[in-house]
């Protein structure tokens, strides 16, 4: 007699659907996307995901999910109800594709969210900001690279104060055949990655290791305490309370340096995570007040190289310096293809 295998078949319920659809996300996305999935559940049928039948998912339609969103805006703002209703279409698009639902009725235009006018810091800001917050008393590396984080990554303050070393991997990019640091967040209901050099992972372990966190989050630090730090920088290097320097600053000037040295609004809108490239438009583009700096005008001057070819090597190097970071990046860029 044959020895027959029992195959122990996962029941199909809603339940189990959920959780397979939820395995394909990072463990923060995954959690967060549970979270929304129970709140919507428990209001709209009265049930635990558990508790679920085909039936109640079916039973979901566009009345019921206007009275849920209707019912979020009491207690979230408008970009909050945003990620929630994202995840759940998200959700749905799944149950059509597998044919138990035939339309997704979370797919329903986003709530507008309130646009915040907000100023940047050119990179030369960036870096008095640097040394500001090492002359602090209370974790002065900690603040520095946090910053430097906001600036380099482009993410919000919500992704960079909630990152955990499990939002950080080892993974292969494939053009160039190397290792990289890559980071995972989420940035409106999407799952965003970003790479960043070895360096500045080594100097965020080395800065997590010497300050004894074990909470696992990479920025341990207050919310508050970093406002203040930035607010004690704007008032000792003179900077304009008109300008709004916020934390959201930060990520816009690493999107204005973005921006300048590929002068390409497609890479910028992708590192800003902006679905409508005219937000990247209105944000970043056409910030310059400075009229002799503006196309209009210096496209119109003739500029040779026969005047550079004139300068001493410590003449030219000045110039280079004094032409800042982003001149700086775009000639080792351009070596780069050379060798």
């Amino acid at each position: 007699m044959n020895n027959l295998a029992i195959v122990n078949l996962v029941p199909d319920t809603p339940y189990n659907r959920i959780m397979s659809f939820l395995d394909q996300y990072q463990e923060n996305t995954r959690k967060s996307y549970l979270k929304y999935y129970k709140i919507m559940f428990m209001y709209m049928t009265g049930k635990t995901l558990e508790q679920l039948t085909y039936q109640d998912i079916k039973s979901i339609n566009d009345i019921k999910v206007e009275q849920f969103r209707n019912h979020l805006k009491t207690q979230y703002a408008n970009t909050s109800i945003n990620q929630i209703i994202f995840a759940c279409k998200a959700l749905y698009d799944r149950f059509r594709e597998r044919r138990i639902v035939e339309i997704n009725d979370f797919d329903i235009s986003p709530l507008t969210e309130k646009e915040n006018k907000y100023g940047s810091l050119t990179s030369k800001e960036m870096e008095n900001l640097y040394n500001y917050c090492l002359k602090q008393d209370y974790k002065p590396m900690t603040l520095k690279l946090y910053f430097e984080f906001l600036y380099t990554v482009t993410c919000r303050k919500s992704a960079a104060q909630n990152l955990t070393w499990d939002n950080i991997n080892r993974e292969l990019d494939i053009e160039s055949g190397q290792m990289v640091w890559v980071i995972t967040f989420m940035d409106k209901g999407k799952e965003i990655k970003k790479a960043i050099q070895d360096d500045f992972y080594n100097r965020l372990k080395e800065n997590y290791t010497k300050e004894k966190e074990y909470t696992g989050k990479i920025f341990n630090i207050h919310n508050h305490t970093i406002d203040k730090v930035l607010k004690g920088f704007c008032q000792e290097y003179g900077i304009s309370e008109k300008r709004n320097i916020t934390q959201h600053s930060i990520k816009s000037s690493g999107l204005d340096i973005i921006q300048n040295i590929t002068g390409d609004i497609n890479i910028t809108a992708s590192a800003a995570q902006h679905k409508n490239i005219q937000t990247t438009y209105a944000r970043y583009l056409n910030k310059n007040k400075q009229y002799t700096l503006q196309p209009s005008y210096f496209l119109g001057k003739e500029f040779t190289i026969d005047t550079l070819r004139e300068l001493d090597k410590d003449t030219l190097l000045k110039l280079i310096e004094r032409a800042g970071k982003e001149t700086i990046i775009k000639l080792n860029l351009e070596l780069e293809k050379l060798k």
